[in-house]
């Protein structure tokens, strides 16, 4: 459970605003090395320290990603923004019998080592805005 809590909070991480982020002074080289054999052809790779771990954000195959290793250098998440079209059906009917009066503005996918896979859909009515947890199953929670 108390990984669960930290790749939940580590994926919100992925969806907030990058100034909080800090490029660190050096990178891991292992984890340099495990990201350029995953993702052969990544591109503008930029690297950030955040909550003790190491942050790579890249561009690959046309997507925009994040990939989270730990100071061992060993990937434990990675993340990508999707469109809505992508969460699955469940996902999609949850929140539309749910959140029926709000509009969905971001949905990031997130797949940890620990957790598994996970979505984050950022969803406004009016000036509220709250940010969901979605299964693939379509279980809901708010996250913030």
């Amino acid at each position: 459970m108390k990984f669960k809590l930290f790749f939940t909070a580590l994926a919100a991480l992925a969806i907030t605003a990058s100034s909080f982020a800090k490029e660190p002074e050096t990178v891991n080289v292992k984890a340099q090395k495990n990201l350029s054999a995953e993702f052969k052809n990544a591109s503008q790779i930029s690297w950030s320290t955040k909550a003790n771990m190491l942050e790579a954000s890249f561009e690959w195959n046309g997507q925009k990603l994040q990939a989270f290793y730990n100071q061992d250098g060993e990937q434990v998440a990675i993340s990508r923004q999707i469109t809505l079209d992508k969460l699955p059906v469940k996902a999609l009917q949850a929140l539309t019998e749910k959140y029926a009066n709000y509009k969905a503005t971001e949905a990031i996918e997130f797949n940890s080592t620990e957790a598994g896979l996970s979505y984050y859909v950022s969803m406004e009515n009016g000036a509220k805005k709250t940010i969901l947890n979605v299964s693939p199953d379509g279980l809901v929670s708010v996250y913030k």
